[in-house]
């Protein structure tokens, strides 16, 4: 969800079957890399986790992006009509024959950076 100029919000992914008529992102957790090269998100109602470099502050890219849960996949019964990122819905997770419900809530990046919990 965001605020445009003329004061009005606009959400990125309109759908059906769901609460509301928009799905907005509801971020849960906010976490930089020790070394400030990256910014990841939790993005718990939509079910994914996102990487953007922020090496370079004038010039934020997506890195990496990854669904585990959350609201927005193929078994979800949540039709999208909108959806300015994704062109279908991600499969759904599964660990050991079980779907994952709900989306990643916390972070944690190990010290040297190579692992996200």
């Amino acid at each position: 969800m965001y605020l445009l100029i003329n004061d009005a919000y606009e959400c990125e992914k309109k759908v059906e079957g769901w609460i509301l008529p928009e799905m907005p992102s509801l971020i849960t957790d906010i976490l930089i890399s020790m070394d400030d090269r990256f910014l990841y998100i939790s993005n718990w109602l939509h079910g994914d986790i996102r990487q953007y470099d922020i090496s370079d502050p004038e010039n934020i890219r997506l890195a990496g992006q990854i669904f585990v849960g959350g609201s927005i996949h193929d078994e979800s019964g949540i039709n999208i009509l909108r959806d300015e990122e994704l062109e279908k819905p991600p499969p759904a997770c599964y660990v050991k024959g079980k779907r994952i419900e709900g989306g990643p809530q916390m972070l944690q990046l190990s010290l040297d950076g190579r692992r996200l919990y």
